[in-house]
């Protein structure tokens, strides 16, 4: 295994470690009705939520803008 991956390995397992899974939900991008209105609600009642893509970056950031999953200022690469 190389030093990179090994490393990334290491990171990963502190990150994935004593996690409660509270609930799970699924939005598909654009393609589904009010995606945008959800994502809204889910954060006015507190609700905190991730993407997950096998997408290119870009294509992964230009679906979470236009479904509202981040603001154009909220991107950090």
């Amino acid at each position: 295994m190389s030093d990179q991956v090994e490393q990334l390995r290491i990171h990963v397992s502190k990150f994935e470690s004593n996690l409660l899974l509270v609930g799970c939900t699924a939005n598909e991008d654009k393609l589904q009705d009010e995606v945008a209105d959800v994502l809204a609600q889910f954060r006015r009642n507190g609700i905190k939520f991730s993407m997950i893509t096998g997408d290119k970056t870009e294509t992964a950031v230009n679906i979470a803008k236009s479904c509202s999953l981040v603001s154009h200022t909220s991107i950090k690469l």
